[in-house]
């Protein structure tokens, strides 16, 4: 937060967009330190990261080009995961 409340306007919103952006980096630092660790213990694991400014992007435009990619890349983790872990019922 910032605390000093005389500072220009546009120097507060140049402050927060940096806040956020500090903040997606180390969420991105986070996400790729955790695939790294499950592929060291030797189980597959990959993160796609897209590059757009809103959650749940994929439902919310599902016009967009990333949004077909995101939805087409997850069917296919989905079905290999079906086959590969999931156990068979009788």
């Amino acid at each position: 937060m910032l605390q000093n409340a005389s500072l220009h306007e546009s120097t507060c919103r140049r402050a927060g967009n940096q806040q956020r952006s500090d903040y997606g980096r180390r969420r991105e630092r986070r996400r790729w330190a955790v695939v790294r660790c499950l592929q060291e213990a030797g189980i597959e694991a990959k993160a796609d990261v897209y590059h757009v400014n809103m959650h749940a992007f994929d439902m919310l435009r599902p016009d967009l080009p990333e949004s077909v990619e995101a939805v087409r890349k997850f069917e296919e983790a989905f079905a290999f995961a079906a086959r590969h872990y999931y156990a068979k019922i009788d």
